[in-house]
């Protein structure tokens, strides 16, 4: 396992890219195929395949102007065309609405390409709030 610079880099990438509406991005590094997995915090959020893939390029097309996203903390490993990376992450919606979370990432290299293979996001909550 080698730390990467170049996953970094696109995990950067994925939150420029919503926060400008770049949704070209998500072309060229979101795999369109059922093997893409995408698992939100939400108990419905887990989407695959095209309607991952259509669901994360339309939040990126509508996402200027509406959303800033970034990324801090962000770590990538790579092992050949496999690779992984996990980021502290934030959003804002508007002026007054943020939220904190985590996400981690899984990429495939294909024909010299990463692309994203699965997502998970999570907005921390403390045990006691899950548990009771």
């Amino acid at each position: 396992m080698l730390k990467s610079s170049e996953l970094r880099d696109l995990i950067f990438g994925f939150f420029e890219a919503l926060t400008e509406g770049d949704a070209e991005f998500f072309e060229r590094h979101v795999l369109r195929g059922d093997e893409l997995r995408l698992i939100g915090s939400a108990s419905d959020e887990w989407f695959g395949g095209i309607e991952g893939f259509d669901l994360m390029r339309e939040q990126a097309a509508n996402g200027r102007g509406n959303l800033r996203a970034s990324a801090d903390q962000v770590e990538a490993y790579s092992s050949g065309d496999v690779g992984w990376g996990a980021a502290v992450i934030r959003y804002s919606f508007g002026t007054d609405k943020t939220a904190a979370g985590r996400e981690t990432f899984v990429f495939h290299r294909f024909d010299q390409t990463w692309k994203l293979v699965q997502s998970h996001t999570s907005f921390p909550v403390s045990d006691d709030d899950v548990f009771g």
